[in-house]
């Protein structure tokens, strides 16, 4: 049997926890890794992620040209991106009769979006774990 062949992961929020964690799995499995942050350097991560030969990209997901920064990471990446992570940390605290439909549902609204273009969506909800997320606020 033949091994899978290498895929690029565009993976958002590796500077800790579990995009930490899925970026060095996948480069310890001969995947290549765009990882990109706001601050790399300060990634508790960085310096394992840069000597498996991840490749970091500074990324500030709220500025208007985040979009042109991720094509230019994909470019530097051979050109294509086979499998994207969205794990940027976002919360909405909140009682749930507080939050408007609005302001939920992102992945599921991507996935109709994206679905006529043969691209499927995969939402992944772990249990609760331990992370420094909440010591960001």
């Amino acid at each position: 049997m033949t091994s899978p062949s290498p895929k690029v992961w565009l993976i958002t929020g590796c500077s800790t926890g579990l995009g930490a964690s899925l970026a060095i799995h996948a480069l310890k499995a001969g995947h290549t890794v765009v990882a990109p942050a706001r601050n790399q350097s300060s990634a508790p991560s960085y310096a394992q992620i840069t000597s498996l030969g991840g490749r970091w990209l500074t990324l500030d997901v709220n500025s208007p040209t985040a979009g042109d920064i991720v094509q230019e990471g994909v470019k530097l990446a051979g050109g294509r991106s086979d499998v994207l992570v969205n794990n940027a940390g976002y919360s909405i605290l909140g009682a749930m009769d507080d939050i408007s439909v609005n302001q939920t549902g992102m992945s599921e609204g991507l996935a109709r979006q994206v679905s006529p273009l043969g691209i499927r969506v995969l939402i992944v909800e772990p249990s609760a774990f331990c992370t420094q997320f909440l010591v960001s606020f």
